[in-house]
């Protein structure tokens, strides 16, 4: 498995965020919502065979379901996918994402993730993984609980320890949210953290003043999801 260059950039110094479909879509609808403020292009894709064989629409233009966002000018560059990646590519994809990361010379890896709360929280309570001092102290600082404790799964889980067994920096940024439910809300704070650990300025406004259309957008995603057998099943995973 390897990363395919649609488009070459100098991708030196940037922060890599990792994110794809998990509790409360949190990461998905953030991913998403940083794309379009940030005027991100498809630069890189990856393939392979235990993919779903989806193409996305967007705009006239047909994107890889499993891809890399990026723009000459922006210090972030996304790795995202509106689908859950099957269970056996989670070591594959994390390995070829980690090298293709230290060739590029990306600065750190950053997965957003949503951890499970029993009813959707009036007050997100958040907490950070990180290897990366500087970003622990400024966390610590903002408020952000260490998580000292706990379960990452999936993708994110193999792509810190692969980072960390390789010396990148990568952080994970966990923000409660209900299971049942997309959390617009939960993503636009997830993203106001970003903008505090890495100084960027994403507006959220829209997340906000648009939350309920937003969900109900990300509620038909996860409809689609549990109609797909293999997608359901590593939703969560």
């Amino acid at each position: 498995m390897q990363v395919t260059t649609i488009k070459k950039i100098d991708l030196k110094g940037k922060v890599l965020i990792e994110s794809f479909p998990g509790v409360g879509m949190v990461g998905a609808i953030a991913a998403n919502h940083i794309s379009e403020q940030m005027d991100l292009e498809e630069i890189s894709f990856i393939e392979n065979d235990a993919f779903q064989p989806i193409a996305i629409f967007s705009d006239n233009d047909a994107l890889h379901s499993v891809r890399i966002y990026g723009h000459e000018n922006c210090p972030i560059v996304l790795f995202t996918s509106e689908f859950p990646l099957p269970r056996q590519t989670h070591l594959e994809v994390s390995n070829a994402i980690v090298d293709w990361c230290i060739k590029n010379k990306i600065s750190e890896i950053v997965s957003l993730e949503g951890l499970t709360s029993n009813k959707r929280p009036e007050q997100h309570k958040s907490f950070l993984a990180t290897t990366n001092s500087k970003i622990k102290e400024t966390g610590m600082k903002i408020g952000l609980n260490n998580f000292k404790n706990g379960i990452v799964y999936g993708t994110s889980a193999m792509i810190y320890l692969k980072a960390k067994e390789k010396k990148l920096p990568s952080t994970v940024i966990l923000t409660e949210t209900e299971v049942r439910f997309p959390d617009a809300r939960g993503a636009a704070h997830i993203i106001n953290i970003i903008n505090k650990l890495y100084s960027t300025k994403i507006d959220t406004a829209i997340l906000i003043n648009e939350a309920e259309k937003i969900e109900e957008k990300y509620l038909e995603i996860i409809k689609h999801l549990k109609q797909t057998p293999q997608a359901h099943e590593n939703m969560y995973q």
